[in-house]
């Protein structure tokens, strides 16, 4: 027989304790797996791509515990006090997130926003806020806000400040409780679908009714708990019996869900929020020995008991060294080792003495622990920020250095095995998606002409898809030269915020497009250069001493320019010029980019609703038909489907552009596959 090991330990007494729950190490230790994951799948680990799931996880745990104590104390004292509740809460949750904005906040003055972004974060509305802003959840950590994970901390608040009024009412008539939060539940994923195929993975990510479910099968997971009736017992032994095959489905997801991958949004986070709930469920057996052992190992708790900290503080530290261009094993060294201490410092300073009443009763070894821990940060980020060599992040990452900067992709880095085995289904997507042949054969370099030079110019978008193109071309024996740059446009004019001021790398990508075009044309001599930019129609230019918001005639006037001059420089020792279009994102209408802005043209781009890629296709063909030098290609068939409305999807489990911009891994190599492909084809060179 089963049995529970959540139950009151404090007698009723005056004034009405609050009823506890028996401590269970192996709790703490799925924290410690969740809060792992998240920190490893935001450094980019390998084999952590669902690392994003450790949030479901964490909202599973929270309402399976917090449900858990509403429960026993109804059933102790016949109500549940709710201010009381409330101020255990934010005693629990508030200091430490006003320490984070302390620190924080001062050091990102110079991000727009922040102080926007840290209002929300007090306020416990962030979600909200990056939703109405379709602010990418996915996108490149240095170009994000250091708060933008507090996202999850406001859908948690949120629920703390509804649930215990709901549960007042819903406690005393258990049936009742279970049909309202199975009907929660569903609406709650019917919500996540909606949004995700109405608008892009992000606002379906953020937005509170599309992720309330976890938290609710988590209630249902207490209600499951607490209950002694004989289905209930049946149900646990059923649990138990699947605990281990549990573990390992949390263990594959956590391993291989990509985090816009369709089957997440239309059932999938379902799945694997009743799959955790199945692992608490399990755990309560006094028969999960071994699993209880497993997940109690010592290192774990103790991870899972700093879970709330290093959360809070690893974000922002992943942000700032991104920043600093560290990437691999010394970023991870870098957040692993400054988030540990600053978590620390927190609950042994901040915390801890204020859940206890007892802030500011430091002892000598407490006072010893914060210099020596204040010692480590300094110097640890100072050996960062001194240590930090250039050149290691990802291509597409990397600002625009002092100097104009020629990268020579080296096709031999760039392994095509997963290119060649997927080759059948390249091909096969190319000819239906566009019409146009796919290679016959993988027949190596091509006898029949001399290799080619092909350079690539654009900004991060374009510099995402090098490793495909470079090993198509090795394919074919070509090589592969990249000016491609983050940040910067085609264009050499100053690029501005919303309130005028020139953006910190406005300068270096000036000076970037006036001799990086001419340095790539006069030393490496392309046959074929391969264009794709994005960030055109997207920012504020200085315009004859003004600014100049994209749509405007000032504005357009100055792309039309700036687009001539690089077509000009590109093309000067008799290059063809190949222009990407630019794609639609996700949940667009594919049509929409085909044709100019303006009235009832609805939005291509989540920057500006008539702006982005509309303009700037309408300006591709206007700069065609002006030279006959220059051919268009469009991979949108290839990448956004048959349908109307773009999907973005290259397979059930991935989609094209994680963050809506930026193609990796397969997708990158696939779409550098087709765009080789085509320009060979339309240029004659093939």
């Amino acid at each position: 027989m089963t049995q529970t090991l959540i139950r009151p330990t404090a007698p009723v007494e005056k004034p009405i304790p609050v009823p506890a729950l028996e401590y269970r190490p192996a709790l703490d230790g799925l924290r410690g797996i969740a809060v792992l994951a998240v920190i490893a799948y935001h450094l980019d680990v390998p084999g952590f791509r669902g690392g994003f799931l450790g949030v479901d996880l964490f909202f599973v745990l929270s309402g399976a515990l917090i449900t858990a104590l509403l429960l026993l104390e109804h059933d102790a004292h016949g109500r549940i006090d709710v201010p009381r509740f409330w101020a255990r809460r934010a005693r629990r949750l508030v200091p430490a997130v006003l320490l984070l904005l302390a620190v924080v906040v001062p050091l990102a003055r110079a991000d727009i926003g922040i102080r926007g972004d840290a209002l929300a974060t007090l306020g416990y509305v962030a979600n909200w806020r990056f939703a109405a802003q379709a602010r990418s959840y996915f996108a490149e950590a240095a170009a994000m806000s250091p708060l933008n994970h507090m996202w999850s901390l406001a859908i948690e608040e949120q629920f703390y400040i509804l649930w215990p009024v709901l549960m007042g009412m819903l406690a005393p008539a258990r049936r009742r409780l279970v049909a309202v939060l199975v009907g929660l539940t569903a609406l709650s994923a019917v919500c996540l679908a909606w949004l995700f195929a109405t608008s892009n993975p992000s606002i379906a990510y953020y937005h509170t009714l599309a992720r309330i479910h976890e938290v609710v099968i988590g209630a249902l997971t207490a209600v499951a708990m607490l209950r002694t009736t004989p289905r209930m017992r049946r149900l646990r032994a059923l649990a138990t019996a699947w605990l281990v095959p549990a573990v390992v489905v949390i263990g594959a997801a956590i391993t291989m869900m990509g985090e816009a991958a369709p089957v997440y949004y239309l059932g999938g986070s379902v799945v694997f929020s009743i799959v955790v709930g199945v692992v608490i469920l399990g755990l309560e057996d006094e028969r999960a020995t071994r699993m209880r052992a497993l997940l109690s190992w010592r290192p774990l708790v103790t991870v899972g008991t700093l879970s709330y900290g290093l959360y809070l503080w690893h974000w922002p530290f992943v942000v700032l060294f991104r920043r600093l261009e560290l990437d691999g094993p010394a970023l991870g060294v870098a957040v692993a080792t400054m988030t540990a201490v600053a978590a620390v410092v927190s609950s042994r300073l901040v915390e801890l003495p204020i859940r206890a009443g007892r802030l500011w009763r430091f002892e000598l070894t407490t006072r010893r622990s914060l210099l020596s821990s204040l010692l480590v940060l300094a110097l640890g980020a100072g050996a960062v920020i001194a240590a930090t060599p250039a050149g290691l992040a990802p291509e597409w990452t990397q600002a625009v250095a002092g100097e104009p900067t020629v990268i020579v992709a080296a096709p031999a880095a760039h392994s095509t095995r997963d290119l060649r085995s997927d080759r059948a289904a390249i091909d096969r997507d190319a000819r239906s998606a566009t019409g146009a042949p796919g290679p016959a054969d993988d027949r190596g370099p091509n006898p029949t002409r001399d290799p080619l030079v092909i350079g690539v110019v654009g900004d991060s978008a374009a510099a995402s898809m090098l490793p495909g193109i470079a090993a198509a071309a090795e394919r074919h024996g070509d090589e592969v030269v990249s000016v491609a740059a983050r940040g910067c446009p085609m264009v050499p004019v100053w690029q501005l915020d919303e309130t005028g001021h020139s953006l910190n790398y406005s300068q270096d990508c000036r000076r970037h497009v006036q001799t990086a075009f001419t340095e790539l044309v006069e030393r490496h001599d392309p046959d074929l250069v391969l264009w794709y930019s994005g960030r055109d129609t997207q920012t504020r230019f200085m315009v004859d001493g003004r600014m100049a918001a994209p749509g405007e005639v000032h504005h357009t006037a100055a792309v039309r320019s700036g687009f001539e001059q690089a077509v000009e420089r590109l093309t000067a020792k008799g290059a063809d010029l190949v222009i990407m279009r630019s794609l639609p994102r996700h949940g667009s209408e594919v049509t929409d980019c085909d044709r100019p802005p303006g009235p009832g043209v609805h939005w291509c781009d989540d920057v500006d609703r008539y702006i982005g890629p509309t303009g700037q296709n309408a300006l591709y063909e206007e700069l065609a038909q002006r030279n006959p030098e220059i051919t268009l290609i469009s991979q949108a068939g290839l990448v956004c489907g048959s349908g109307p409305v773009c999907d973005d999807a290259m397979t059930t489990f991935e989609r094209w552009r994680s963050d809506l911009t930026h193609f990796g891994g397969r997708g990158a190599l696939r779409i550098g596959e087709a765009i080789i492909t085509d320009a060979l084809a339309e240029s004659g060179n093939y």
